[in-house]
């Protein structure tokens, strides 16, 4: 089946059997946040979740209404 009949499908299946999103996932690679002082770490990781992930509700939900489905858990 092509790609377009997948989305198409995929749609359909939303819109009919009123399916939602279950959960979007935002993976982080904290690697270079390593760092042999605790407190200096945590406020690095603190500093790249927030950076990278600080809308990530607001995107979700933008999605959300532009393309009328619910997405219901967003984690990290």
């Amino acid at each position: 089946m092509p790609a377009k009949e997948h989305i198409l499908a995929t749609v359909r299946m939303l819109q009919e059997e009123h399916l939602d999103v279950r959960a979007v996932t935002l993976g982080v690679d904290l690697c270079d946040c390593a760092d042999r002082d605790p407190e200096r770490m945590c406020r690095l990781i603190r500093d790249k979740i927030l950076r990278k992930a600080g809308n990530l509700v607001s995107a979700c939900e933008q999605v959300s209404r532009k393309y009328g489905i619910p997405v219901v858990n967003r984690r990290l």
